[in-house]
């Protein structure tokens, strides 16, 4: 009967302790991660230097955005979600909402334009944190 207490009380350690390695980046932290700007140095809030980060990112996306061929006439909203690592770079990009006839396939190659960009990564109880960012691209004629 010890040996099978044992085994469980073991089992379960290991269950819990994989839990806690896997853990997914955050839906919403306390300070949510944005582009750096070198203009947002001579800011003193948070909300400043990322209202500022926001419009860099949405002027690079846009710079760099493309009308599908096969929709030229589409308009609308996709959506694409990607992760803000801990450590300032992004990656483990998703389509979340496609238009179709190529929008999706044209938002994404916009928003990975963002990978070289610097970005300050969010931060939750004081520490920096993985969290999932939504971009909603427009194609508007």
């Amino acid at each position: 009967m010890k040996h099978y207490l044992l085994l469980f009380f073991s089992f379960t350690l290991t269950i819990l302790t994989a839990q806690q390695d896997t853990t997914l980046p955050y839906s919403v932290a306390e300070q949510m991660p944005y582009v750096y700007t070198p203009q947002g140095d001579s800011l003193e809030t948070y909300d400043e230097k990322r209202t500022l980060g926001e419009k860099r990112m949405m002027t690079i996306i846009h710079r760099n955005l493309k009308y599908p061929k096969l929709g030229s006439c589409i308009e609308g909203f996709c959506v694409v979600r990607f992760t803000v690592f801990k450590n300032g770079t992004i990656g483990d990009y998703k389509l979340l909402k496609d238009i179709g006839a190529g929008a999706g396939e044209e938002a994404l190659k916009a928003v990975r334009f963002l990978e070289n960009e610097i970005w300050i990564p969010a931060y939750q109880d004081g520490k920096s944190v993985d969290v999932f960012y939504n971009v909603p691209v427009r194609f508007k004629l």
